[in-house]
């Protein structure tokens, strides 16, 4: 495959920058390998990881640093939405999530094209962090009842929604 690439680029008078290149061997244990593959214009070494379009691969393809990547990503977001809103946060509900449907979800929800049809982890960070929203705009414990949380703002899992980043 390198061979073909190397070819490709000396075809079209092109060149390889050695020190952006990386590639990721995929296995079913998710093993690191660690292994350097010369080329003409230096060596492309393996990495453990790789953000494409903004989602984390890892080698065992799993998605839960991908999800944890998202998650976080949104948290800071949403973190600085609470902060500027003050005690409007909780007062305008009605406010709130709409600020939230245009603002988080649409990072918690990147990509989900890819990610949304594969099996969720039992303990998904998405949906983890929508919780956390929907009980901090109710102002009650984290150990309210998920379901009930959802009746009350007549919500649905965010699972369920689809994602609008096409």
């Amino acid at each position: 495959m390198l061979s073909a690439l190397s070819s490709y680029v000396d075809d079209n008078g092109m060149s390889i920058n050695t020190k952006k290149t990386k590639c990721m061997i995929f296995n079913k244990t998710g093993k690191y390998i660690r292994r350097s593959y010369p080329m003409k214009y230096g060596n492309v070494e393996t990495t453990n990881s790789y953000k494409y379009l903004g989602f984390i691969f890892t080698p065992s393809g799993e998605i839960v640093s991908g999800l944890r990547d998202l998650k976080d990503r949104a948290l800071r977001a949403y973190h600085k939405l609470k902060h500027k809103m003050g005690h409007h946060f909780r007062l305008h509900p009605l406010t709130t999530i709409s600020l939230f449907d245009s603002l988080i979800k649409p990072i918690l929800l990147y990509s989900s094209d890819f990610w949304g049809c594969l099996k969720m982890p039992n303990n998904n960070p998405i949906e983890n962090m929508y919780m956390k929203f929907c009980k901090a705009l109710l102002g009650v414990q984290k150990q309210t009842s998920n379901i009930g949380v959802l009746f009350e703002l007549g919500a649905v899992p965010i699972m369920f929604l689809e994602s609008k980043t096409a």
